[in-house]
């Protein structure tokens, strides 16, 4: 695929996301840096912008022990 049309692909993702992120009553992001930039560059209030943990309980979801694999 040529860069021209993946660039467009980027850009219409992108702004449809930012419009979207503008309209929602919460917005749920990975890293205190998105969640500035979601709130300096969309102006989408702070009191909408939540940070939540990027990850997996460790403690509910591990491996099996190989004796209780079928």
């Amino acid at each position: 695929m040529e860069w021209k049309k993946i660039k467009e692909t980027v850009k219409k993702r992108y702004l449809q996301e930012a419009a979207c992120m503008k309209k929602a009553d919460i917005v749920f992001l990975l890293n205190q840096e998105t969640k500035n930039n979601v709130i300096e560059n969309l102006g989408v209030p702070e009191d909408r912008v939540f940070l939540i943990g990027n990850g997996v309980d460790t403690d509910a979801y591990h491996p099996l022990e190989q004796d209780t694999k079928a």
